[in-house]
């Protein structure tokens, strides 16, 4: 499975579960870049190495937090995890 089915397959996870959620980064609110709706799906991927992959252990390799937009579905990648408003 390649990353990109894996951060599919994340995002659709996350879309079931939880319901949409507002983030902020590094104090300011998170908006979609597109459309500036504030509620967001949650999920996460690997940030996948090709030395890490050739030796099979893609698990271990840093993860990123997505964030999808619940209104048209843009997807936003932080490296260092957002916090969930509330």
């Amino acid at each position: 499975m390649g990353l990109w089915d894996k951060v599919k397959e994340s995002l659709s996870e996350a879309s079931k579960g939880a319901p949409p959620a507002r983030f902020t980064a590094a104090g300011k609110p998170i908006v979609c870049d597109h459309c500036g709706h504030d509620a967001f799906h949650e999920g996460s991927a690997l940030l996948n190495s090709v030395n890490m992959t050739l030796m099979g252990i893609d698990w271990a390799d840093d993860e990123a937090t997505t964030l999808m937009c619940d209104e048209c579905g843009r997807i936003q990648w932080y490296g260092i995890k957002p916090t969930r408003s509330v």
